[in-house]
């Protein structure tokens, strides 16, 4: 954006109001009238106050979207992190039982924004509001009858409201018992989308519980005993949520002991038998949670040993209960567990060769990674256990059930407990450790780490692109790395929606219109604040195609300049109607044609060269010899890709140019660019398109063709070389001889011979080898239809027009099949899947071709001149 200028049927703009908004808060207000002090003198309503006194019937957002009006006149929106505001765009003016409307769009106008408040505080330049507030917009026209009027329209963008927000915990799933307070830990979702919890305070939290024989509830200030739990949550000012209040239900379920992950250390059988009365296991931890949050609320008793006593005196594995204690609500159920009484411990348990912690968190968002191979356990001297004499087991923390080291590395709360193989050994080595792995996808800060990159080039929130029937989001990469730049994978890590205005979804992007392509991700929080979209969002605005200067296409004209008649343009008469086509100048500045659909044609004829508008009299068609004025009429249906904006406002249609003539008269005439080529023979406009493209010529200093002709070998070459556009690079210079003649490797060719240079460089580049078994290439010889197949075939692979074709079913549609040397077969095959070979005729493979032939199979290859394709030579 350039201006702060907003001119008619543009979206987005605005600029400096000179006029005060005080006291112009609303519409509908009545005409004016001056007061003086003998009475009331009424004067007469001016066209400017009679705008400003009207009715706003009509408005869009600005994003072009229709507002509908309610019957208050007071336009809300919802406050959702991005402007929002109102574009009037339609006034009813009224007068007694007289009505009038105004579009407003058929005027030039200037807009501003403004808080409604006392000092009319202006929204930044050429902005629009996005926090929670009331405003006011002011429009001012700047052309026409109304120049100067200025219209003013109140509305409200109100906080989005926190309905609908849920509490999850997104490592679990849900929330267990664990003696900790799990407030700070609670994530929140609104549908699938998270919700950043500095939006909003938590204002009380109530709990639940059962007591005696009814249900009471207390207000509290943290979330950890089992029970029900309701929290009233307020948006924070300044938010889009400002103001808006919600409860949001949590259960906290009591930790069942049954399906617990309980651990207790090994320990040294001296330890144990010293206690002398019963021995007390050195507990862990119970499913990640550390022992001291939870032995309040549990008893350990002994169950099992060697001896069947909890006075430990010998070496072995002993097994324990854990229990819920007496009235304990958070714990229910019990669970067994064991540990190993051993002469000697293990004294280093490590990860990643530091002391192995209690608690480990994985982030794979930054990189990380659990794998077993990090893990070492040492003895006192200092030597490693190989990894079979101990065991690495893991089970999941939430259901103890068991699962794998590679599990570990998918998000959730594991269990890993690294254990001595004490029985192994005969209990003269134990000990073991554990640690508790959570693992998170992480949070993705998308400000450095997600991109949208459109044609290559990386962009911010938005990105405006032209209709031109392509799928648009072919264009379009979407990219999110973690915090080292590894790129993470959509669908598996996040997910891509396209939507339109109305929330309908999109696999492609086709069409004009606005889209927003939108990054979620159940593992991953992206951060979704930012000043115009959300970080995760993308505008994407197809837009319809400017059509404001139009020609008859150069391709439609025959172009000669010879001896006798100079240089003359104009369309062939062929004794049938002409439909000439039509180009656009696109917003690149090329000439493309225009579909055909779009428009209609009406002509105006006059027999001889036109001196007056009288000598013109109007025709539906081109058909007879003459001279003629083009006229496009755009057609008005519902395609909204393309905006004729015709001189149409006033005639409704255009004079179409063309690049030949500045008065626009366009000549269809029976004129012959070779004297041996009538307008009217099948070939001729192949022939007029080679001799315009440089591909073939007439015959030296003559105005003849020859298209019945046979071509010679050596001709056929340099037509190829001038399709490439007569190269010249440095590497065919080593091709000359002495005499500035070309050596082109071939006996039979004479390095003088006009066609040397041609020859040298095609067989340079491959695409002549001369014949098999010799080192002749037969310049003179005329060339059959199957060798020139060949050397069309092997030119168009190394520009780029190469084809797979199924050979035998190709050949097999023709009768004459049988002419095809098996040589040429893949050759003759391509020719014709190419559209370039046996459309008009037989395949007729061994017999020679004229050179009418060779220049309409020339231009059905390469209508158009290569741009800057380099063929290689052969090393």
């Amino acid at each position: 954006m350039t201006a702060c200028v907003n001119r008619k049927h543009t979206k987005k703009v605005a600029a400096v109001v000179t006029a005060s908004l005080v006291g112009a808060l609303s519409l509908g207000v009545a005409p004016v009238v001056a007061m003086a002090d003998d009475g009331i003198a009424v004067q007469s309503v001016t066209a400017t106050d009679a705008l400003e006194g009207g009715t706003l019937t009509g408005a869009v957002d600005i994003d072009n979207k229709a507002i509908e009006i309610p019957a208050t006149g007071e336009i809300t929106f919802t406050a959702d992190g991005k402007p929002q505001g109102v574009v009037p765009t339609e006034i009813t003016m009224a007068a007694g039982n007289a009505t009038k409307k105004i579009n407003l769009n058929d005027f030039q106008y200037n807009l501003q924004y403004y808080t409604a408040n006392a000092d009319f505080t202006k929204v930044a330049a050429c902005g629009t509001p996005v926090a929670v507030g009331k405003y006011v917009v002011e429009m001012t026209l700047t052309s026409g009858k109304y120049a100067g009027a200025t219209i003013s329209v109140p509305f409200e963008i109100k906080a989005a409201s926190l309905e609908g927000l849920t509490a999850v915990d997104s490592v679990d799933g849900s929330f267990e018992y664990d003696g900790t307070d799990q407030l700070p830990n609670i994530d929140y979702k609104i549908g699938d989308k998270f919700i950043d919890s500095s939006l909003f305070t938590v204002s009380s939290i109530t709990y639940g519980f059962e007591k005696g024989s009814g249900y009471s509830t207390e207000t509290v200030s943290a979330i950890t005993d089992a029970g029900d739990y309701s929290m009233v949550l307020v948006g924070k000012p300044g938010t889009i949520y400002a103001g808006s209040e919600t409860e949001v239900k949590l259960a906290i379920d009591k930790l069942d002991l049954a399906d617990a992950v309980v651990v207790a250390d090994d320990d040294l059988i001296t330890n144990m038998t010293a206690a002398g009365s019963a021995y007390t296991p050195k507990m862990v931890s119970i499913n990640g949670s550390a022992w001291a949050n939870l032995s309040g609320d549990i008893d350990v008793t002994f169950k099992s040993g060697p001896k069947d006593s909890n006075l430990i005196k010998d070496t072995g594995v002993y097994t324990y209960t854990v229990k819920a204690k007496a009235g304990n609500t958070n714990v229910e159920k019990s669970s067994d567990f064991t540990f190993t009484a051993v002469d000697a411990m293990a004294t280093d348990f490590k990860y990643q060769g530091s002391p192995m912690p209690s608690r480990l968190d994985i982030d794979k968002s930054v990189g990380q990674s659990f794998t077993g191979d990090k893990i070492q356990v040492f003895k006192a001297d200092g030597s490693q256990l190989n990894s079979g004499e101990y065991t690495v087991t893991v089970k999941n923390a939430k259901t103890g059930a068991n699962a794998t080291l590679d599990e570990v590395n998918t998000p959730g709360k594991w269990v890993v407990t690294v254990k001595v193989n004490a029985e192994a050994n005969g209990y003269t080595l134990g000990g073991s450790a554990t640690m508790t792995v959570t693992t998170i996808a992480g949070t993705v800060e998308t400000a450095a780490n997600l991109y949208f990159i459109y044609d290559g080039t990386i962009v911010d929130t938005s990105v405006t692109t032209e209709y031109d029937g392509s799928d648009k989001l072919d264009g379009l990469q979407v990219v999110l790395t973690d915090a080292y730049g590894n790129v993470l994978t959509e669908g598996t890590d996040y997910k891509v929606a396209v939507t339109d205005k109305a929330g309908n979804s999109y696999d492609s992007v086709v069409d004009a219109g606005t889209y927003t392509v939108t990054v979620t991700s159940d593992s991953y929080k992206i951060d979704t604040t930012g000043d115009s979209t959300g970080k995760n969002e993308l505008l994407l605005t197809v837009t319809p195609v400017a059509v404001e200067d139009v020609r008859i296409a150069d391709g439609a004209f025959t172009v000669f300049k010879n001896s006798t008649q100079g240089t003359k343009a104009f369309l062939a008469y062929t004794g049938s109607a002409i439909n000439p086509a039509i180009e656009y100048k696109n917003s690149e500045g090329e000439w493309v044609e225009l579909p055909s659909d779009l428009y209609t044609l009406t002509f105006a004829y006059s027999e001889d060269y036109p001196t007056t508008a009288s000598d013109y009299k109007k025709v539906d068609e081109m058909s007879a010899e003459g001279y003629y004025k083009v006229y496009l009429h755009a057609v008005r249906d519902e395609n909204t890709n393309w905006d004729l904006k015709t001189g149409a406002a006033s005639a409704g249609f255009w004079t179409v140019g063309n690049s030949y003539n500045d008065d626009d008269i366009v000549r269809v005439a029976d004129l012959r660019v070779f004297a041996d080529v009538e307008s009217s023979y099948w070939a001729a406009q192949n022939i007029y398109e080679a001799n315009r493209l440089g591909y073939m010529n007439g015959y030296n200093g003559t105005d003849f063709f020859g298209p019945l002709d046979n071509i010679k070998r050596g001709d056929v070459v340099v037509t190829l070389y001038k399709m490439a556009g007569q190269p010249s690079p440095a590497w065919l210079e080593d091709y000359k001889d002495g005499s500035n003649g070309y050596v082109t490797g071939f006996d039979d060719v004479d390095s003088k011979m006009y066609y040397a240079r041609a020859i040298a460089w095609a067989k340079a580049v491959g695409i002549t080898t001369g014949d098999t078994g010799t080192n002749n290439f037969r310049p003179e010889d005329q060339i059959s239809r199957q060798e020139l197949a060949k050397m069309l075939c092997v030119y168009a692979e190394k520009t780029g027009k190469g084809l797979d074709v199924d050979t035998d079913a190709v050949l097999a549609q023709y009768d004459d099949e049988s002419t095809v040397a098996e040589w040429a077969r893949d050759y003759v095959a391509w020719a014709v899947e190419a559209d370039i070979m046996g459309q008009d005729s037989p395949l007729r493979a061994d017999d020679p071709i004229n050179r009418a032939e060779v220049a309409t199979m020339a231009v059905r290859l390469q209508p158009k001149k290569l741009d800057d394709v380099l063929i290689k030579p052969v090393l």
